[in-house]
Order: structure tokens, then C-alpha cells, then sequence
């Protein structure tokens, strides 16, 4: 294969560029979404370099305080975020145009992948290169991706796709490289090495690469000198990935789960339902919400359940058919939608919405390279059967490319705002509580009491009347309702709030401490010291501790209580020894009990 750049090619890779900023163009007014008001607004994090010890030594929410242990390790995507904040600061303009960057450059590499893995020859005509830039162009247009260019909290996905489909483009190179071919190796390993940092779904790459080979070189041994050298470098970059990420969050730190009311054989039935419609929606972008609570199959005998292990269970018998029949390119465009999917039917591991567009956007890849196998499959019949053929393939690859860009564009404006967002869940379903809950939180932000009091009570009201309550969800609004009622001055109802979560949760030690400081707003001093003492036995960060301290000293206080004010006090100002509000407290306190 001739491996000289043509100017056919940097022409599509400019227009691929254009294609991507005509269509995302409409995300830049947008402002920052979901969690990226924790990620990103309120992170002190990404404010400074001499966080990047901190960052790449911590798990993914080591900032946050409260976060006693995450799930994720991407210091790369933290790193990433730094640099944006270091440009725009907290402007999402610059960071909305940032991901639309990262999705042009990904749909170039896609380009380059699907013009190595199609072998069209570099020379002649452009129409060589049209199946490749066709594969590129609808990945760049494909409706599921609007949720990762729209949002700038996708940034994981997109740098890891980033590297990933380097790392593939670098393999491919070797493969056939006549000159360094284990430099090229390499190259794609240490990529392939800086993508787990951004997400943990890089690990498919390595068995990518393995289904490549055993497809397309299938007679050379598994376990020959040449394979070794090859998946060696993988190998070794994996142990220590994992080296680093236990040293850093001291295990694997799994997620809490969500659905502990699922059965083994009931998971395994969940996760084919959710198979089942990522292919439905990478095939039919259509009746598709962002964040949709899970509605869970209980019995095989549930048609949604019965149906998808029918069509799982056809897809592999038409593999096994057909597997050395058809061109083996299909079975590595499956591969490509597989394997990056395949972490996201873990649902002991997931959150409150198992399924999220995000996930496909390395496996939109995939089905973009089917359609291109399709294209070229049909551009070569037209060579032999005349030009009509030729132009109608091409028609139909225009109408998809112009309705896929459509459906982009439309979808993009769901994430313009928090409220945007969540009102376009609610459209798929207006049961979905999570989505009233966050309506609430959204309207919390912009201080909208009324309207996040209303909605929060609402979203209690549907998760309580489920089989199966969201219990941690309920008593997130309660916090949220407690601080709205608090902001509105109504300290009677936001004391009941806080008293209702500490039933479930007694040992809550910011409920407490809120309790306390409202009662001794309210005048009920005995209560504010007793939930104070409890703030204080709960609170592990020292500084917590102090106020909480410093609260039961000054209703101590105020009860003329003047000895225990001064012990808490002082238990105050052991904590945090020579501290000023501390000390000036104490001076206080001692005159009193002198003046008594």
C-alpha cells in the first residue's frame, strides 16, 4: 500500500472539520450542566498546578468534600480540565468549543483508521478514500454523540477515544510498517497507557488489537514470538496502570450498588436488555432522553427480556454461520461496538441511569465502519454495473449524513442549560423522579425556593411510591428542601427536614450540625448543644469539628453556661491549636465568668 499523504486526503480531513463545527457550532452558548457544577465550578482542583500531585494521587472526587472514597481514577481528565480553566477560567464557551475540538480531531483519526483498516490506496481517484471519509463523517454526525460533544463533562470520553483510536492507527501502522515497526509498537502502547488515566474503558484497546489479529492474520500461532513481542508492551503497561491506580485510591474502590434488589440471573437479563437497546439506538437514533432511570425485567417471560436474548441469541448464531464467510472487517466493526459497551451492563457498578449515549461514542465507530464496508461493497459493484449504482450509493449516504446532522443539531440544544436538559429527560418519561429531583436542584442554584421546594417534594413523592425506593436520592432532597426552606427564612420547616433525615441517618454529621445551628437560631439552646455534641462526635475533618465546638461553646454561652463554654472552647482550640476565632472566644468567655 502506497503510504503517501495525498491532497485528496487532507481536503476530506478539512471537511470533515467543517462538517463537525457546522454541526456542534450551536453548543457553545451553552453553559455548564449536571456534574459539571462539581467536576468543574467548584472544583479547586483544576485551579492551580500544585494540585497535580493531589490529582494524580487521589481517586476522581478527592476534591469534594465528603467524598470519602470514588469509584474512578482519570487524573488525565483532571489535568485536561486544568488546562481549559488556565484559558477560559469559568467562561464554558471556552470548554464547550474545547470538546468540539476533540470531536473534529477524533473524526480525522477515524479517517485515518478507516482508510487503514479499508486498505484504499492512497493514489488515484478520491473516491478510493470516500468509504474511509464516509466511515469518519457519520461518526461525526451520528445523533448518539451529541450528549459527549454537548456536554463538557464528557471530556473522559473524548480524550480516551482520543488516545485509544491513536493507539489503533499506530497498531494498524506497524503492522505493516516496513521501517521501526517496534517503534511504532510502542508508540501505540505508551498512548494506549495515557488513555486508562482518562478512562478505565481504555482496557478494551489491548483485546481490540488481539480480535484485529486473530481476523486478519488468524493463521499465525496465539502464543508465537511475534505475538508475544507485539501484546508484551500492552501487558506491561496494564500491571502498571494498576500498580498506580491502587497505590492511589488504596483498592479498587468499586461503586455502591444501585440495584440490590436484582438477582444474579435478573442482572444478567437487565444487561441484554440494555445491549439490545445500545444496538437499538446506534441503529435507530430515535425515542432517545438523556438519563433515564432504569425500569427493571424481572423474568425472562417479560417480552422487553424474551426479545433481547431472541436477538442476542440470533446475532451469534449468524455469527457462527457466517463468521468465514463475509468479510472479517464486519466482525471487527462488531468488536469495535462490543467491547467498549461491555463495561457499561455491569449494573451492580452503575448509577441511577444505566444508559447514557456517552457509551457509544468509540462504538459509533463501529457502525459507521459498516456503513462504509456497505458504501465501498456498493461503489465497487458500480464500477462493473455502470454509474447509476455509484450515484445512488452516494445519494444515500448524503440523506443520512444530512438527517444524522439534524438530529445532532436538534439534540444539542437539550443541553444548553441545567433546565433544558432536564425537562428533555422528563419527555421520556415523566416519571422519572431523578430528573424532577434535579429540576429542583437546578432551580435551587438560581435560587428559584418555590419552584425547587415544589419539585423536590415531587420527586420524594414518586421514588417513595415505588416498589423499590431510591432511598439515597430521598434523602438528598431532604437536604435540599432543608436549605431551600433555610434561604426562605422558614427555620421551623427546614429543622423538620433535617430532623427527618436523621431518623434514617443518625449519625449525619452536617444534618446535625445544621439542626443545631437553627435551633440556636430558634432560641432552643438545649437542643442546638445537644445536636452540636453529636455534629462534633460525627465530623472527621478537624476544621468541622472546631465549628461544631465552637457552636456548643456559644449556646453555652448564651445559656450563661460560661464553664462548659469554656471546656468546649478549649476541647476547640486542642484541635486547632493557636487558632484566632478560637482564642477570641476564649478571651471573651473568661471575662464573662470573671464579671459574673
Amino acid at each position: 500500500m502506497n503510504t503517501r499523504f495525498q491532497p485528496a486526503n487532507l481536503v476530506f480531513c478539512l471537511l470533515l472539520t467543517a462538517i463537525v463545527f457546522a454541526t456542534y457550532w450551536n453548543t457553545l452558548p451553552g453553559e455548564f450542566v449536571y456534574d459539571d457544577h462539581e467536576q468543574i465550578v467548584e472544583n479547586t482542583w483544576i485551579t492551580e498546578s500544585r494540585y497535580l500531585p493531589s490529582i494524580f494521587s487521589s481517586h476522581s472526587f478527592g476534591f469534594a468534600k465528603g467524598k470519602e472514597l470514588g469509584t474512578t481514577y482519570r487524573p488525565l481528565v483532571f489535568s485536561v480540565y486544568m488546562a481549559e480553566y488556565s484559558f477560559f477560567g469559568l467562561d464554558p464557551k471556552g470548554w464547550h468549543l474545547v470538546n468540539v475540538i476533540f470531536h473534529a480531531i477524533n473524526a480525522v483519526l477515524v479517517f485515518f483508521a478507516a482508510s487503514l483498516l479499508l486498505k484504499n490506496p492512497d493514489a488515484g481517484s478520491p473516491f478510493n478514500s470516500f468509504p474511509a471519509f464516509a466511515a469518519a463523517a457519520l461518526f461525526a454526525l451520528h445523533p448518539v454523540n451529541s450528549e459527549v460533544v454537548s456536554w463538557v463533562g464528557c471530556v473522559p470520553e473524548l480524550t480516551y477515544t482520543f488516545l485509544s483510536l491513536g493507539a489503533f492507527c499506530l497498531y494498524l501502522r506497524s503492522r505493516s510498517a516496513v521501517k521501526l515497526p517496534y517503534l511504532l509498537l510502542w508508540g501505540s502502547a505508551l498512548l494506549f497507557f495515557a488513555a486508562l488515566f482518562a478512562k478505565e474503558t481504555a482496557i478494551s484497546l489491548p483485546v481490540l488489537v488481539f480480535v484485529h489479529d486473530r481476523l486478519q492474520h488468524g493463521r499465525e500461532r496465539l502464543l508465537s514470538p511475534g505475538s508475544i513481542k507485539r501484546y508484551l508492551p500492552y501487558a506491561l503497561f496494564t500491571v502498571l496502570y494498576f500498580i498506580i491506580r491502587l497505590s492511589a485510591m488504596g483498592g479498587m474502590a468499586p461503586r455502591s450498588n444501585m440495584y440490590p434488589f436484582l438477582s444474579w440471573d435478573q442482572y444478567v437479563l437487565n444487561a441484554c436488555t440494555l445491549f439490545v437497546k445500545y444496538l437499538r439506538v446506534l441503529v435507530i437514533p430515535v425515542n432517545d432522553y438523556p438519563f433515564q432511570i432504569l425500569d427493571p425485567v424481572f423474568s425472562i417471560a417479560e417480552p422487553r427480556a424474551f426479545i433481547s436474548i431472541a436477538l442476542i441469541a440470533a446475532l451469534i448464531s449468524v455469527f457462527l454461520i457466517l463468521r468465514k464467510r463475509v468479510n472479517p472487517l464486519y466482525w471487527l466493526a462488531a468488536a469495535i461496538i462490543f467491547l467498549p459497551i461491555l463495561p457499561a451492563l455491569y449494573l451492580p457498578g452503575l448509577s441511577r441511569a444505566p444508559f447514557a449515549d456517552r457509551y457509544l461514542y468509540l462504538p459509533s465507530m463501529g457502525f459507521a465502519l459498516i456503513l462504509a464496508l456497505l458504501l465501498k461493497n456498493a461503489l465497487f459493484r458500480a464500477d462493473a454495473s455502470g454509474g447509476n449504482m455509484r450515484k445512488a450509493a452516494v445519494s444515500i449516504f448524503l440523506i443520512l449524513a444530512l438527517v444524522y446532522a439534524f438530529g445532532s443539531g436538534y439534540r444539542n440544544m437539550r443541553w444548553r442549560d441545567d433546565f433544558s436538559l432536564w425537562r428533555s429527560s422528563l419527555e421520556g418519561a415523566s416519571s422519572n423522579y431523578y430528573a424532577v429531583y434535579q429540576l429542583g436542584a437546578a432551580a435551587l442554584r438560581k435560587d428559584m425556593h418555590d419552584e425547587a421546594i415544589s419539585n423536590l417534594r415531587e420527586a420524594i413523592g414518586i421514588t417513595s411510591a415505588n416498589k423499590y425506593p431510591d432511598t439515597g436520592l430521598i434523602g438528598d432532597a431532604h437536604l435540599n428542601l432543608a436549605y431551600a426552606y433555610r434561604q426562605k427564612g422558614s427555620l421551623e420547616e427546614a429543622a423538620a427536614e433535617y430532623v427527618e433525615i436523621l431518623r434514617s441517618y443518625p449519625e449525619h454529621a452536617v444534618s446535625n450540625y445544621e439542626l443545631a445551628s437553627i435551633y440556636m437560631e430558634l432560641g432552643r439552646l438545649d437542643d442546638a448543644v445537644e445536636y452540636f455534641e453529636r455534629s462534633a462526635r460525627y465530623f472527621k475533618d478537624p476544621l468541622d469539628v472546631r465549628d461544631a465546638l465552637m457552636g456548643m461553646g456559644n449556646s453555652q454561652a448564651k445559656k450563661g453556661e460560661f464553664n462548659e463554654a469554656l471546656l468546649s472552647y478549649q476541647e476547640a482550640l486542642r484541635i486547632t491549636p493557636g487558632d484566632p476565632a478560637v482564642l477570641r472566644n476564649l478571651s471573651v468567655i473568661k471575662r464573662l465568668s470573671e464579671n459574673r
